[in-house]
C-alpha cells in the first residue's frame, strides 16, 4: 500500500481498541485495584511487575522499564513494525487501513499477494481433489504427515502439464505479466509463450511475518532433478531474508524459548508432526546474517540443526560466521550435529521427540564451544607458532562481536589458551600500527577475568538519583521546598524532575496510590522525547534504597537547587553586564556594576 497512514485514523483505531483486551489475549491479566498486572511478557520474573492501566490505556513494567500503548504492545509482544501493528489491530476490528495520497508511490504489492493467496489455495485444492494427486498423499503418508500437519502448514500439489495454474488463475485482473512478476509462470521468449514453473510436485507455501504467501517450494516424487524448486526472488521475496515456518511457529508458540534452524522444508514438516514446533528452514541458502537478526528478533536462543556430514558442517560454520556481529549479552547460538547420513525428519522418527529434545538440550554446541573446537584443530597448541596462529585466526571474528561482557570472556578463553594477556594488542591491531601511521588514543586494554568481573560505575547527575528514588519512594517529594522549583529548566533531567515533583506532590494529596501515581505520570509522556529520556534514566539501576535514602534524595534535591540557582545568577549577571555597558548616565552604570559585582561573588561562594 502507498502513503503515509492518516493520524486521524491511529486516533480513531486507539480510541476504538480497549488495551486490556489486546493485552489478556495474550497474557495472562489479573485485576488489581483499578489496574490489571500480570508478568511481564517482555523479561522473566516471579512476582508481576506488569501493570495495565485501563483508564488511560497504556502499560508499565516496573522490573524492565517497558512502556507504551496498545500498539507499541502489539508491535513488541508480536515482533511487528509499525505499520504491521497498526494492520494487525485494525484487522481485529474488521477495519482496513487507510492510506494518504504522497507525491512518490510505493509500489503497491497487494496484487502479487492476492495472486499468490490464490496460487497457494489451488495447489491445495489439487491436493484434496485431483487425481494425479494420490503419489503426494502417498509420500505425505509415508513420511507420517497427518491432514493437520498437512493443512496447518499449507501443503499444495501443482498437477503436471504445462498451464494448470495460467488456466486457473488468468483473466482481465490477473495478466500472464503480472504471474510472471509474482515466480509462478516462465515466458519463452521465442515462442512468446508461457509456462507453469511448478510441475507435478510437493508444494509448500512459504508466507512472511504477518502469514502472507509470498513464494513456493516444490519438492518431486522421483528422481527428478532439481529435487527441490524454489520461486525466484520477486518484488515481495528475497530469499536471503526469509525463513520458512517462522509465521507457524510464532502461530504455534505464544513465546519463542528458541528457534531450530533446519536446511529443508520436510524437516521442518517432520518435527511439527512430532511436537517440535519451533523449528525453521532457509530456502536453499546458507545462513545470511539478515536471517540471523531476524530470528534474534523472535528469541533469544538459536540452535542450527545441520547434518553431520562435510555439507552439514560447511553450513554450521557460515552460520557461526554470520552470527558473530549479532550476538549480544543475553543471546546464544548453539549447534547440533546428527549422525552422517541422518537429518532432522530421520531421526526423530527413529527415536522420538523426547530423544530428539535432549539431543537439542544436552549435545548442542555453543557458540565459544564450536568456535574454538574448530580453530584448534587446525593448530598445534604445544608450539608457540601454534598459539600465535590460533590468536590470528580467531582475531577477525572476534573484532566483529559487539562490546560487551560476552565479547571479553570470549577474548579471555583465547588468552587461556594461547597464553597471550587480553591486554596484550591482537594480529589485527598489531597489523593496523605498522600498516596506518595515525595517532590514536591509547586503549586501556583492561578486560575482566573470570575470578574478579568488573562492573561498569553508573554515573548519575544529582536530577537523576532524585528522579529515581522519587519513583521507588514518592512520599519523599513532601521533603521538598516547591518555592525553590518554578519556570523551566535548561537540562531534561531537571525538568523530568520538577515535573515529577509537582505531579506527585498533587496526585498524593488527592489520596491516590503512588503506583497509579507513578504510572499516569509516565503515561503522560508516551511517544515524546521526554518519555524516551524517562525511560532511559528509569531503565538505569537504581541506587540501593537503605536507611541513608532520604538523606541521598535531599543531598540531590540540594544539588539541584544550587545548579539552578547558577543558571539564575549567571542569567542575571549577562542582563546586568548589558544594561552597564549601555548606559549614560554614570550614576546608574555604577550601581548596576555594583549589583553585578555582588551577584558574582554570590556565584563564586556558590561554586
Amino acid at each position: 500500500m502507498a502513503g503515509l497512514i492518516p493520524r486521524t485514523f491511529l486516533d480513531e483505531l486507539l480510541a476504538r481498541i480497549d488495551i486490556v483486551d489486546v493485552i489478556a489475549s495474550r497474557v495472562e491479566l489479573k485485576k488489581a485495584g483499578k489496574n490489571y498486572t500480570a508478568l511481564c511478557p517482555f523479561h522473566h520474573e516471579k512476582t508481576p511487575s506488569f501493570s495495565v492501566n485501563s483508564s488511560k490505556q497504556f502499560y508499565y513494567c516496573f522490573g524492565c522499564g517497558a512502556t507504551g500503548n496498545a500498539l507499541k504492545f502489539i508491535s513488541e509482544f508480536e515482533h511487528l513494525d509499525f505499520v504491521d501493528a497498526v494492520e494487525t489491530l485494525a484487522r481485529s476490528l474488521g477495519l482496513d487501513v487507510p492510506r494518504e495520497q504522497q507525491h512518490y508511490q510505493q509500489p503497491n504489492h497487494q496484487a502479487y499477494y492476492q495472486l499468490l493467496s490464490n496460487a497457494a489455495e489451488y495447489y491445495q485444492q489439487q491436493l484434496i481433489n485431483h487425481s494425479q494427486a494420490q503419489l503426494a498423499k502417498d509420500y505425505l503418508k509415508s513420511r507420517g504427515v497427518t491432514h493437520a500437519i498437512s493443512q496447518q502448514y499449507g501443503l499444495g500439489f501443482a498437477p503436471a502439464g504445462w498451464s494448470n495454474l495460467i488456466n486457473a488463475l488468468t483473466s482481465q485482473a490477473n495478466s500472464l505479466t503480472k504471474l510472471e512478476e509474482a515466480g509462478l509462470v516462465i515466458q519463452q521468449p521465442e515462442k512468446q509463450s508461457y509456462y507453469d514453473r511448478f510441475r507435478n510436485r510437493l508444494m509448500f507455501p512459504i508466507r512472511d511475518q504477518r502469514g502472507r504467501v509470498i513464494a513456493f517450494g516444490g519438492r518431486v516424487f522421483t528422481d527428478e532433478k532439481p529435487k527441490y524448486l524454489n520461486s525466484p526472488e520477486t518484488l515481495v521475496f528475497q530469499k536471503s531474508k526469509e525463513l520458512y515456518g517462522l509465521y507457524e511457529a510464532k502461530q504455534q508458540n505464544r513465546q519463542l524459548t528458541s528457534l531450530v534452524v533446519v536446511e529443508g522444508y520436510m524437516d521442518v514438516i517432520a518435527l511439527a508432526q512430532h511436537g517440535i514446533t519451533q523449528a525453521v528452514a532457509t530456502l536453499g541458502t546458507s545462513v545470511t546474517t539478515d536471517h540471523v537478526r531476524k530470528l534474534f528478533k523472535q528469541t533469544n536462543e538459536i540452535i542450527f540443526c545441520f547434518d553431520g556430514d562435510e555439507a552439514g558442517k560447511k553450513a554450521a560454520w557460515r552460520a557461526l560466521e554470520n552470527s558473530f556481529s549479532s550476538i549480544e549479552d543475553g543471546y546464544s547460538a548453539k549447534f547440533l550435529f546428527l549422525p552422517q547420513g541422518e537429518d532432522p525428519d530421520s531421526v526423530i522418527r527413529s527415536e522420538g521427540p523426547k530423544q530428539f529434545q535432549q539431543r537439542l538440550d544436552n549435545q548442542s554446541l555453543t557458540l565459544t564451544e564450536y568456535f574454538f573446537q574448530q580453530l584448534e584443530s587446525q593448530v598445534n597448541l604445544h608450539s608457540l607458532e601454534g598459539r600465535a596462529k590460533l590468536s590470528k585466526l580467531a582475531s577477525p571474528y572476534l573484532n566483529n562481536l559487539k562490546p560487551s561482557t560476552f565479547k571479553q570472556l570470549i577474548e579471555n578463553r583465547l588468552a587461556e589458551l594461547t597464553g597471550i594477556s587480553p591486554s596484550s594488542p591482537t594480529p589485527s591491531a598489531l597489523s593496523a600500527q605498522h600498516s596506518t601511521p595515525i595517532t590514536v588514543s591509547k586503549p586501556t586494554g583492561q578486560i575482566p577475568s573470570y575470578s574478579q568481573p568488573q562492573t561498569a560505575q553508573v554515573v548519575r547527575s544529582p536530577a537523576e538519583t532524585a528522579l529515581l528514588l522519587l519513583f521507588i519512594e514518592p512520599t519523599l517529594v513532601s521533603q521538598v521546598n516547591f518555592d525553590n522549583f518554578h519556570g523551566s529548566a535548561a537540562d531534561q533531567a531537571t525538568q523530568l524532575l520538577i515535573d515529577a515533583m509537582h505531579y506527585f506532590k498533587k496526585n498524593l494529596l488527592s489520596d491516590n496510590q503512588p503506583q497509579e501515581s507513578i504510572g499516569e505520570f509516565i503515561g503522560h509522556y508516551y511517544g515524546t522525547t521526554e518519555g524516551n529520556r524517562l525511560k532511559e534514566i528509569l531503565n538505569n539501576s537504581a541506587p540501593e534504597t537503605t536507611k541513608q535514602t532520604n538523606l541521598l534524595f535531599i543531598d540531590s534535591i540540594k544539588r539541584v537547587q544550587t545548579k539552578l540557582s547558577a543558571a539564575t545568577s549567571k542569567q542575571q549577571l549577562n542582563e546586568l553586564a548589558s544594561k552597564a555597558t549601555t548606559l549614560n548616565d554614570e550614576t546608574s552604570k555604577a550601581d548596576y556594576l555594583k549589583a553585578f559585582a555582588r551577584l558574582r561573588q554570590q556565584k563564586s561562594n556558590n561554586d
